[in-house]
């Protein structure tokens, strides 16, 4: 990826480099090797930043002074109705002109020998903000299975009892949990909103949205009776007045909070509307101003004077073990009403009947969830070089309420540990050898880069996949890292790849950071814990650095707050 770019970054010399790429990509470079060359510059800096690396006007200085002639560089300044000077000082000229798709930029990569695919995905023509979804013309059966079909039949059964009746869906990750509610949205939307009205989908990134989108798509082509639109409302996607009276809106909600605090008109014409709010990762809804918005648009009658439903969607109910104000908030924000699969009932249907443990094993057995191979790495307190005050602070986070973080000081501590890195790398060089699609979790961005750039000078083809990454080269990444032909075996990311990224290929979920939340690690292992019958694996290896912490099964981390919910 970028070798014209990396071909002619290699043509410019190596001080040059270090001052257009900067510190932080220097600073990762020498860390990394102590007899630094220009290739190896190069492709830590690319390996970091990609195309963004052009949005740096240092970057493109060094390269106008290094690919173009004095003449080539005049003669594009002319183009550019730029002041003549002496060659230098019209290349810096230039180079602090913005950087975005236009036709001047377009000259400026196309004099240097770079293409306008070379421009952020942030320049690309806008996407529509609208999508009208039709039925399909042909029959087609979009069947849940058993557990699915029913919390579907309970829940739809519970919001015909009364108004603005709320509910919590508790299911593992990988279970459906996003296709189930999208069954209850339709029969609900068809028969009990009487087709009218809006459907309120809310997230917090922009990954769960198109997630959620492709899936109630999916639903409606099939099931729908009637034709609707799909909303977009995140990012750059604004409101638009001119939407119909029957829409599912798929808002972000920092889009949304942003809209309230501006007093925008769209949130009353929202609510005045809504039949149902749905909220993604809801154990984020305690939040105060998440949850603030919640309450503006449930604690309100819409145009036929009803209040809407609200359903919540997470695998892990609550945040921090039922004793928080934040738990209890959530509790009350759904009434206390949280839906799971039941055990009993669905080992009932198994032949050859035999009792589960939790949801967990339930599905194990069924092939509908992975079973981990757990295969821990065990890095001492004398490797770490950490203070016996900074064990115990990272011991008392844990224990406390499975949600503190540890603090940037001793979490860089512990991401620059030499030794530790290295059984990192040996271990995801073994992995990549043998072909086992792995998705990397790092302490922090640094050592995501650090651990993406040690592979790429080893020639191993990872990718590296950070909140900065330009959109373009994520989507890329993650589909070249889905198709099993491809010979990216491994995504390093920190957080980014938590939620919103669905892959069953995925053989190794490898956790390379110390984890004290028990939201974040159940996340992180659900990247990995789809089965078979969900197109993923039977098994998935569990790789866990383990530095004086221990976590249990993935079925604790399912459970840990169920002692909080009543029967």
């Amino acid at each position: 990826m970028f070798s014209k770019l990396k071909m002619l970054l290699l043509r410019c010399p190596f001080n040059d480099l270090k001052v257009g790429f900067g510190e932080e990509v220097v600073s990762l470079a020498e860390y990394l090797t102590s007899d630094l060359t220009p290739k190896q510059l190069v492709d830590i800096a690319i390996s970091g930043y990609g195309k963004n690396l052009l949005e740096k006007q240092e970057v493109r200085y060094i390269l106008l002074i290094n690919v173009l002639t004095p003449e080539n560089i005049l003669e594009l300044a002319k183009k550019l109705n730029i002041p003549h000077g002496e060659a230098h000082e019209v290349a810096l000229n230039i180079a602090i002109l913005p950087f975005k798709r236009s036709i001047v930029s377009k000259e400026i990569l196309n004099t240097i020998g770079l293409d306008d695919s070379y421009f952020s995905e942030n320049a690309r023509e806008p996407e529509k903000k609208i999508e009208r979804i039709e039925m399909s013309e042909s029959d087609c059966f979009y069947e849940l299975l058993d557990f699915q079909f029913d919390i579907r039949r309970r829940l739809i059964s519970f919001y015909r009892e009364q108004q603005g009746a709320r509910a919590l869906i508790h299911m593992p990750t990988g279970s459906g949990k996003t296709k189930t509610a999208m069954h209850i949205i339709q029969e609900l939307w068809t028969y009990d909103y009487n087709k009218k009205g809006y459907i309120l989908w809310l997230a917090h990134t922009e990954e769960l949205l198109r997630q959620a989108i492709e899936s109630f798509k999916l639903v409606w082509q099939c099931l729908g009776q009637f034709p609707t639109d799909v909303v977009k409302l995140w990012g750059s996607f604004n409101w638009d007045s001119r939407i119909s009276d029957r829409c599912i809106i798929f808002a972000g909600i920092q889009k949304l909070q942003a809209m309230m605090k501006n007093q925008c008109e769209a949130i009353d014409l929202i609510a005045c509307g809504v039949n149902m709010v749905v909220v993604d990762e809801c154990h984020k809804a305690p939040a105060i101003k998440t949850h603030d918005l919640l309450l503006s648009f449930i604690n309100r009658n819409n145009i036929e004077g009803k209040p809407p439903n609200l359903l919540g969607l997470t695998a892990t109910p609550g945040r921090k073990g039922g004793y928080d104000i934040e738990d209890k908030k959530l509790k009350l924000l759904f009434e206390n009403i949280k839906i799971g699969i039941n055990i009993k009932l669905m080992d009932s249907y198994d032949p050859g009947y035999s009792e589960s443990k939790n949801e967990i094993e339930l599905l194990q057995k069924r092939n509908i969830l992975s079973s981990f191979e757990r295969l821990p790495i065990a890095i001492s307190a004398e490797t770490l070089n950490l203070t016996a005050k900074e064990i115990n602070d990272i011991e008392k986070s844990l224990e406390s309420d499975g949600e503190k973080k540890i603090n940037d000081e001793i979490m860089s501590k512990i991401a620059n540990n030499k030794k530790r890195n290295k059984v990192i790398l040996e271990k995801l060089y073994e992995l990549n050898k043998e072909g086992v699609k792995t998705i990397c979790f790092a302490c922090n961005v640094a050592h995501a880069k650090l651990i993406d750039a040690v592979l790429m000078l080893n020639d191993v083809n990872s990718g590296l996949i950070l909140g900065e990454t330009d959109k373009d080269v994520r989507r890329k990444l993650i589909k070249d890292f889905k198709d099993d032909n491809s010979s990216i075996n491994i995504l390093v990311n920190v957080a980014v790849l938590t939620t919103g990224f669905d892959s069953p290929n995925i053989d190794c979920v490898f956790i390379s950071r110390p984890v004290t939340s028990i939201i974040l690690y159940s996340q992180m292992i659900g990247r990995g814990i789809r089965g078979p019958k969900m197109g993923g694996k039977e098994k998935c290896k569990l790789i866990e650095v383990i530095d004086t912490l221990e976590f249990k099964s993935e079925s604790w981390a399912f459970n840990y707050f169920d002692s909080y919910w009543s029967l």
